[in-house]
């Protein structure tokens, strides 16, 4: 409850600025649900909103640009898009067919 009324607060006064810090801690996941709905509905209507998460994919569908800090200095910045094309991460997928794995990679 102290969460919401946290998030309740920084409502009033229709603010054009958001700055949230781990906003869903201690939320149940409908209350999530309601807060991300609650983000994309401000961010409709012009209200820049900055979230510190530590959960990625959490937040990945609901916001323009992320920011990834380690050890307090910026290691990357960008869209999602483009985070996952500069990271070059590979895509390795495993299947089982017969009881016999077999793994294909794009490395």
């Amino acid at each position: 409850m102290r969460q919401r009324l946290g998030l309740a607060q920084a409502l009033l006064g229709e603010p054009r600025l958001l700055l949230l810090d781990e906003p869903t801690t201690g939320l149940d996941p409908m209350a999530t649900k309601d807060f991300y709905g609650m983000v994309d509905e401000l961010s409709r209507r012009g209200v820049s909103v900055i979230l510190c998460s530590h959960v990625l994919p959490g937040v990945e569908r609901h916001i323009d640009r992320a920011v990834i800090f380690g050890r307090g200095r910026m290691l990357a910045a960008g869209s999602i898009d483009e985070l996952r094309e500069s990271a070059a991460l590979p895509l390795v997928m495993r299947l089982r067919s017969r009881g016999i794995p077999r793994c294909w990679s794009n490395a």
